[in-house]
């Protein structure tokens, strides 16, 4: 009978907790399709990036800025309702561009060896990826149990972009697609390297596709 009672009173718990998700999301997306909200929220992050990137170029950090945010970059405007920012940055710079988060009062939650999370506000988060030197001349960076790998030379093929009064760097368009797609893929997918600066073949369950550049 007492177990009985603690296992409805269990899924009344977890009843409860759908219903406040349920509701907590539909209210999310009903505020992201007011123009009101919509334009508060731009203005707010605008400003923190302003802040953020201000205090890399002080330090002369070529902090490189990928995944949707810098699609947008490339385009001009803002597509979307961003809550995700994601930079990039070499292992050499880590200590330096750690410290500046933290004076901005940023709190870190180290995910693995090459990626880290930065939280300020509940309206965005960042996620910092390190590219890791390997000898004698080549940058490696693991994704989601995936390794992407390429020359220095193409790391430094940036563009530099403005987007609502922003100025920020994003990679070369082909390393910017192979960022966004190794983000995206399943855990333990494997990834063959061919023999040329960049240039892979990712084997998953259902599919297959091929990312080449230079």
């Amino acid at each position: 009978m007492v177990n009985k009672l603690i296992d409805i009173a269990f899924e009344l718990i977890r009843t409860i907790a759908s219903i406040k998700a349920f509701f907590r999301t539909a209210y999310r997306h009903f505020l992201c399709g007011q123009k009101w909200y919509v334009n508060r929220h731009k203005k707010a992050l605008i400003q923190e990036l302003a802040i953020l990137f201000e205090a890399f170029d002080h330090k002369q950090l070529p902090i490189v800025v990928s995944g949707d945010f810098a699609k947008d970059g490339l385009y001009g405007q803002l597509s979307k309702h961003h809550r995700l920012l994601e930079l990039s940055y070499l292992d050499n710079d880590e200590q330096k561009v750690l410290e500046i988060f933290k004076d901005l009062g940023y709190r870190l939650y180290p995910q693995n060896f090459h990626k880290t999370a930065a939280k300020q506000s509940a309206r965005l988060m960042i996620h910092l990826f390190c590219w890791r030197k390997q000898p004698p001349a080549s940058w490696f960076l693991s994704m989601n149990g995936n390794v992407i790998e390429t020359k220095e030379n193409a790391l430094n093929s940036y563009s530099t972009v403005e987007l609502e009064g922003l100025q920020f760097r994003v990679p070369h368009p082909s390393i910017l697609v192979a960022l966004i797609r190794l983000n995206a893929t399943k855990p333990y997918a494997s990834w063959y390297r061919q023999p040329s600066t960049m240039s892979y073949s990712l084997k998953m369950e259902v599919y297959e596709y091929s990312i080449s550049a230079f």
